[in-house]
C-alpha cells in the first residue's frame, strides 16, 4: 500500500525555509527559522537531502546580508 502522507519534513522546511529566504523579514524571525531548520537537521538530517542546495544558498545570501 502507498503511502500518500507528506512527511512531517515536507511540511515544515519548505515553509521555514521561505522565512529564510524572505529579505523584508526581520532578522530575528530569520535567524530563529534557521534555528529550526538546524533542529530538523539534526533530528533527521537524511530528511533535509532534497532541499540541500537550496539552504546552502540560503545560508550564503544570509551571511552575505548580514556581514
Amino acid at each position: 500500500m502507498l503511502n500518500t502522507k507528506p512527511l512531517p519534513a515536507d511540511l515544515l522546511v519548505p515553509s521555514l525555509f521561505a522565512v529564510v529566504r524572505a529579505s523584508y523579514m526581520p532578522t530575528t524571525l530569520r535567524t530563529s527559522s534557521l534555528s529550526l531548520l538546524g533542529q530538523c537537521a539534526d533530528t533527521s538530517d537524511l530528511a533535509l537531502l532534497p532541499y540541500t542546495a537550496d539552504l546552502s544558498d540560503a545560508m550564503v545570501d544570509l551571511l552575505q546580508i548580514e556581514s
